[in-house]
């Protein structure tokens, strides 16, 4: 278990204090949250804001700060929380040295087979771990039942994203040639998903949410997004967002099913292909919004907006299989961000 240093010490006023200092520094990534590391008293500290006027397209059925309470000291590679302001506006964690995995393997280069054996290690130990979230969990958010009852929350959400863009990206859904009712054969397939116990998981773990430290070490940051449900649903958002390369995405499923307990073996491969088009659709929907925004607002470099245009074309392009719709190019859908952006 990791030692925890002590910061009893500290008021709500020193946190305070300390948090206005951190603000001062330069911003982090994030999409959600404002993010800034601060040195006081021989501590690398990390701040977390989160964002008021972010666009939200993910369930978020937790408080971010309770799972992480949840979760210290089950020997799991996750930062270590350190306190949270009474009002709820930040966050502070032990800052975690190291580097961002998209930058040491950004999306299109092959990712090393330690860095996958670490991974298939995380998901083993998840799958192993029983807690009662009862507690922190929202009560409108199941806790128990088929991977159905899990899909069909899941879904909620979903169609809420597509329902409030309708109005104002009805038009580009209809070019891109997505049905009406783009979800509904998802339901279906949901029906036929294998049972397995339900879980805490992350269910946003890609190149930016992982720290590799000097020694090799791998740690997984950034719980906001955690779900409680089908531990399938997690591993499958993963090799999604993480861009894998075809060989990579095979083996990483293929590590990741040997280290699993029997009771998540079962159609394993279905379920994950399953769960990997529904990945694909929402992230047209959502990406068919933030891209062009993106683009117009300059606020990412050409390289990594050309990634963007693989990730949505593979995207687009798997759909085409399922539903019908339009298969593209990045270069093409480069194109269409930018008639999209305005």
């Amino acid at each position: 278990m990791r030692h925890k240093p002590d910061f009893s010490s500290y008021t709500d006023q020193d946190w305070q204090q300390l948090s206005d200092l951190a603000r001062q520094q330069t911003s982090l990534s994030g999409f959600y949250n404002d993010n800034y590391r601060l040195v006081h008293d021989g501590h690398a500290f990390l701040f977390r804001f989160p964002k008021k006027d972010e666009e939200q397209f993910d369930p978020k059925p937790f408080h971010e700060a309770d799972v992480y309470r949840l979760l210290e000291d089950k020997n799991l590679p996750i930062p270590q929380f350190i306190y949270e302001s009474p009002d709820k506006t930040f966050q502070v964690h032990l800052f975690i040295e190291g580097t961002l995995v998209d930058t040491i393997y950004p999306p299109g280069q092959p990712i090393p087979n330690d860095h996958l054996e670490k991974m298939a290690d995380f998901y083993e130990r998840i799958a192993l771990l029983e807690v009662d979230v009862s507690n922190i969990l929202a009560s409108d958010w199941p806790q128990k039942g088929p991977p159905l009852t899990f899909f069909e929350k899941l879904l909620e959400n979903s169609w809420v994203v597509y329902n409030d863009h309708l109005e104002t990206h009805g038009d580009i859904y209809k070019f891109l040639e997505l049905p009406k009712d783009p979800y509904s054969p998802f339901l279906i397939r949901a029906s036929e998903l294998s049972p397995r116990p339900w879980r805490l998981i992350h269910a946003d773990i890609h190149r930016a949410n992982m720290i590799e430290k000097e020694n090799g070490d791998l740690y997984i940051i950034d719980w906001e997004l955690a779900l409680y449900g089908d531990l399938l649903y997690c591993i499958s958002s993963h090799i999604h967002r993480c861009r894998f390369i075809t060989e990579d995405r095979a083996q990483a499923a293929q590590k990741i099913y040997e280290k699993l307990p029997k009771d998540f073996q079962k159609n394993f491969m279905k379920d994950l292909s399953f769960y990997l088009d529904y990945e694909a659709l929402s992230s047209i929907i959502s990406d068919s919004v933030r891209f062009p925004k993106l683009l117009k607002k300059k606020k990412i470099p050409i390289t990594t907006m050309h990634e963007l245009c693989v990730y949505y074309a593979d995207n687009l392009n798997r759909l085409s299989k399922l539903l019908g719709t339009k298969t593209t190019s990045p270069e093409q859908a480069l194109s269409w961000f930018t008639k999209w952006g305005g």
